[in-house]
């Protein structure tokens, strides 16, 4: 009831992200400042201008053409990893070193620096070493570089040149 006061004690499971809390007891004193019940929505005019639109017809507009740009956005990218696997298993050729040490560090400064950030380790967010993911990453990295390469070769074979335009879709 509002202005309850409580105390409510809780076990953190073990594989709980902060160690120093896993599968560990804790007692918490909570204070009921406000008690809600979940209420049925109702679809309707009245609900689409709550939501700034005009009606339903525009609410519903919206969601579908939300839905659209999202499968429109999915099928790109699968599209595009299927022709970039395609590419990575027929066209095997040496890389210059440099371009892949280059590569390679971008990416390893990116996941160093996601990971600082979430403070984990490379065995906690990863399931492996840091030497595991230096590898992968290498390989990651060689592949791009690679993929760079022969989708540059096959621009200028082709005459393809690409817009500004292109290049922000």
């Amino acid at each position: 009831k509002k202005g309850e006061h409580r105390q409510v004690n809780v076990k953190f499971p073990a594989d709980y992200p902060q160690e120093e809390a896993a599968g560990k007891a804790a007692l918490f004193e909570v204070d009921v400042k406000e008690v809600r019940e979940r209420a049925e929505t109702t679809i309707n005019d009245e609900m689409a201008k709550r939501q700034g639109l005009d009606d339903l017809v525009a609410l519903t507009d919206l969601v579908r053409g939300q839905l659209q740009k999202q499968f429109d956005e999915a099928s790109q990218a699968k599209l595009k990893r299927t022709l970039l696997d395609d590419l990575s298993e027929r066209y095997e050729f040496e890389v210059p070193a440099g371009m892949v040490d280059q590569e390679f560090e971008a990416i390893w400064t990116q996941v160093t620096s996601d990971l600082e950030k979430s403070e984990s380790t490379f065995e906690e967010a990863m399931d492996q070493s840091e030497d595991e993911a230096r590898a992968e990453y290498r390989q990651i990295a060689e592949r791009r570089v690679r993929l760079g390469l022969l989708l540059s070769e096959i621009g200028s074979e082709n005459k393809i040149s690409i817009e500004r335009d292109d290049l922000l879709k």
